[in-house]
């Protein structure tokens, strides 16, 4: 079986993907922290008591969650449209014709 040669530029992106991937916390855990972070600072800034920050979120979420169905929706439809059959031939087609 022959060997790939692989560029000096191609090791260097391997090896950064590598530690970014090892070291970089899930981000999750950013979202989480976050949330804290700012019922924290409602709280001590803006002189917002417990039960308003958890209003405040609790409101803020729905609005998040419409936003976020949307963009599925989005992505859905457009991953249905790029495979129809039809579509997919003129996609290729002109990608490799560019």
């Amino acid at each position: 079986m022959a060997e790939q040669k692989v560029s000096l530029f191609e090791k260097v992106g391997y090896r950064i993907s590598g530690n970014v991937e090892k070291w970089m916390p899930d981000p999750f855990l950013f979202a989480i922290l976050l949330t804290f972070l700012s019922f924290i600072m409602g709280v001590v800034i803006a002189n917002q008591s417990p039960m308003d920050m958890v209003l405040h979120w609790y409101k803020g979420f729905w609005t998040l969650l419409t936003f976020a169905m949307q963009m599925v929706l989005i992505l859905v439809t457009g991953y249905a449209l790029a495979h129809h059959p039809y579509v997919h031939k003129m996609l290729v087609r002109s990608c490799f014709n560019s």
